[in-house]
């Protein structure tokens, strides 16, 4: 009774403060950190399964914990593949399982056995059998088979643990493979070939498309009155200034040939410097620098979508006023992603779809 009319009273002469301290409470509740578990989803469900528990369970879910480190969904994994221009083909096939292995005078024929079940070579085989004879140990292999084009690849992600038993010289192996096919440059697009330069292995173009020969001065990357938005095609994405930039980008790529502009933009951080082509022939300045950073190219948070910004902030006066328009842009560096990133792109979503049929099948209880 004493209470309540003081509480109301500091309500009435004080909203804001009794506002504040009844929404502290639920400001902290929002930022509250969801569990690991949870920010793994391809594991969760695996790990917290409420299947009957047992020794052969556990030590799948080891397995599963073991390789699951630094995993990404499938869909996200294989969205990345297509970014950087492969592409995979079919869905892939797995299998779990968990072995005996006694340490005697015929373990070195179980594991090889066990060794050609998962297609090992002969030096993963040898591993395990070492690591069977100090009694524990794990390891990841994937194995890359090429096919006669150069471009298709079979690849196998294995991934095994070796653990003891209550049993005297008894260990078990849980143990999991998973296939693929991936193509390189398969889903590449870009320009037409007669549009790159090729440099130690390394091929580069500009966005908006030019020819490197081409020497007329082009305004297509701008949109009278407004932002120009351009997609980056798969398998290619900015330049970004690398140790052989100097000695080998600027002089052979940007200086040595002419793109239609008289400036090529490249990505050092989060700037993009400016620099000059060699569109107005030789002892034109080509390869100097133009400017540090220009405000009107990004990319944007995909790494997907670039955009050249129609209006010159740099010389409108005031946002109060109309802003100036730009009537002419450079041109955006772009290099090729190569067949190595193309493959580890591939490795990455091979293990997670490895996981994701794993955490399926011992979610179902079917193993080996």
């Amino acid at each position: 009774r004493v209470l309540l009319p003081i509480c109301l009273l500091v309500i009435h002469r004080y909203p804001m403060m009794a506002l504040r301290h009844v929404l502290t409470p639920l400001g902290r509740c929002t930022r509250t950190r969801l569990p690991v578990a949870s920010q793994l989803p391809v594991l969760s469900r695996a790990l917290n399964s409420s299947s009957p528990a047992g020794p052969d369970v556990a030590e799948l879910k080891r397995l599963l914990k073991s390789c699951g480190s630094g995993s990404k969904e499938p869909e996200l994994a294989r969205g990345e593949v297509k970014s950087c221009g492969g592409e995979v083909l079919g869905r892939g096939d797995g299998r779990l399982g968990l072995k005996q292995l006694v340490r005697g005078s015929d373990f070195h024929t179980a594991c090889a056995e066990l060794g050609g079940t998962l297609e090992l070579e002969p030096q993963d085989v040898s591993l395990m059998q070492s690591q069977v004879e100090s009694g524990s140990g794990e390891h990841v292999v994937f194995k890359e088979c090429f096919e006669a084009d150069g471009r298709t690849v079979h690849m196998t992600f294995v991934a095994y643990v070796i653990s003891r038993t209550d049993l005297p010289d008894s260990l078990q192996c849980a143990y999991g493979s998973f296939s693929g096919d991936f193509k390189i440059d398969g889903a590449l697009a870009g320009p037409p070939r007669d549009h790159t330069v090729e440099v130690n292995g390394r091929s580069f173009a500009v966005l908006p498309w030019k020819l490197p020969s081409d020497s007329e001065m082009g305004i297509d990357m701008v949109k009278y009155y407004d932002d120009n938005w351009i997609d980056i095609p798969a398998g290619w994405r900015p330049y970004i200034a690398c140790k052989e930039f100097e000695s080998m980008v600027l002089p052979k790529v940007i200086a040595g040939h002419s793109w239609g502009t008289d400036m090529i933009l490249v990505r050092r951080g989060n700037k993009w410097p400016a620099w000059k082509s060699g569109i107005q022939g030789p002892g034109s300045g080509a390869g100097k620098r133009m400017c540090s950073h220009v405000e009107w190219f990004e990319v944007d948070r995909t790494g997907r979508r670039c955009v050249f910004r129609g209006e010159d902030t740099e010389r409108t006066p005031s946002k109060k006023l109309d802003p100036i328009w730009r009537s002419w842009s450079g041109r955006v560096l772009l290099e090729k992603v190569s067949a190595e990133e193309q493959l580890q792109a591939f490795r990455d979503y091979l293990k997670s779809s490895a996981l994701q049929a794993w955490s399926d099948k011992l979610d179902e209880g079917i193993f080996e």
